[in-house]
């Protein structure tokens, strides 16, 4: 979160960080909504976001005061009770008396023990419940020496550097009922709000559901609904394609093959996706980019061949199409494109633009150190 207008502290942008949690579907979208707005808008070596866009997304969240990197308790640091309620004040009117805490953390850090008198008294002054929390960092307490080894990592720093930068407690792991309860033993509420908190939470978050893009069917192809007209545009390339591939006349085998890919790929819903991946690849050529013959086990689809996504005949080389998508197994098909690297931007930049930048996205991949 940063509201500074530019500020500078030492040299450096100042940022705070701010709890959200979702306690229902509406919360769950408005949550996403402000973390892509955080990247895409605000991104400036972090990402994010300003009091106006958290209030346009509140809904369904609730917020907490934060911790010691939080808004409220870097005015606390700095000895100015009054901007750290007013700063919580302005939260509380964004979510809601009820959607937002009062924060409590106990590291045994001399800085917490300076502002938590402070942050109680702002629970009073503005009517905010509190809430008793654990910074987490790491599972067990014994993992914070390990925890301590990936900050050098990520630092380039040694253990026994005296000026590093370090964590200065060993307390960030995850605390028992029992540990919490003992640590906040006079503020038993604290603790009881973590269950209450809890228990508001009802969000349903549907997994294994595909976010595919609709091919813009052509005029001539189009059924009462948009997923026929996709099957019949596929049907209509393939055998296009296959005529061209295995002549005029199509054998048997060929047709019976095609009729079978056919159906199990709109049977799954997945004539979107054949389209999208023939357009990529139709475009491609059409613009002089190169493109790879295919590879993996979309060398089994005869579909893919026709519509020279591929250029394996898998009746040939008696490859299985089941390899490639089973109707028993409901997984997404995989197609490896390969496409000349110096033009992998221009790509990208067709798949926005043809079907739209929320259908389009780079995904890193990760290799493990040896």
């Amino acid at each position: 979160m940063d509201d500074t207008g530019g500020d500078a502290e030492g040299g450096q942008k100042i940022y705070h960080h701010l709890t959200l949690l979702a306690i229902s579907n509406e919360g769950y979208d408005n949550l996403r909504h402000l973390s892509s707005r955080a990247y895409l808008e605000g991104y400036y070596y972090k990402p994010r976001v300003d009091w106006e866009i958290l209030a346009e997304h509140a809904g369904g969240l609730i917020a907490t005061s934060g911790c010691l990197g939080g808004v409220v308790l870097h005015a606390l640091k700095q000895g100015d009770y009054t901007k750290g309620r007013e700063l919580a004040a302005r939260l509380q009117d964004i979510f809601g008396r009820e959607n937002f805490f009062i924060e409590l953390q106990d590291h045994g850090m001399p800085e917490q023990r300076q502002t938590n008198p402070d942050l109680l008294r702002i629970s009073k002054d503005i009517g905010a419940p509190l809430v008793a929390t654990n910074d987490l960092h790491y599972v067990r307490y014994e993992d914070h020496a390990m925890h301590d080894a990936l900050l050098c990592i990520g630092t380039g720093s040694r253990v026994a550097d005296a000026d590093r930068f370090r964590f200065s407690s060993d307390q960030h792991y995850l605390k028992s009922s029992a540990e919490m309860r003992a640590l906040f033993a006079e503020l038993p509420e604290a603790c009881d709000n973590t269950l209450a908190i809890a228990e508001r939470a009802d969000i349903t978050i549907e997994f294994g559901n595909n976010a595919l893009p609709e091919f813009p069917i052509p005029r001539e192809h189009a059924g009462s609904v948009h997923s026929e007209g996709a099957d019949a545009y596929l049907r209509h390339l393939a055998y296009q394609g296959a005529t061209e591939r295995y002549g005029e006349v199509l054998s048997d085998e060929v047709r019976e093959r095609l009729d079978y890919e056919l159906s199990v790929i709109a049977d799954m819903g997945f004539s979107d996706y054949f389209l999208v991946v023939w357009d990529l690849i139709r475009h491609a050529r059409e613009v002089g980019i190169r493109v790879g013959p295919g590879r993996g086990s979309a060398a089994g689809c005869c579909v893919a061949y026709c519509l020279r996504i591929v250029d394996i005949d898998p009746i040939r080389y008696g490859l299985i199409f089941e390899r490639f998508l089973n109707p028993g197994r409901k997984q997404m098909p995989d197609i490896d494109m390969d496409f000349d690297e110096r033009f992998r931007g221009d790509m990208i930049r067709y798949a926005a633009e043809r079907y739209g930048s929320d259908h389009v996205a780079q995904i890193v991949t990760f290799s493990t150190t040896s």
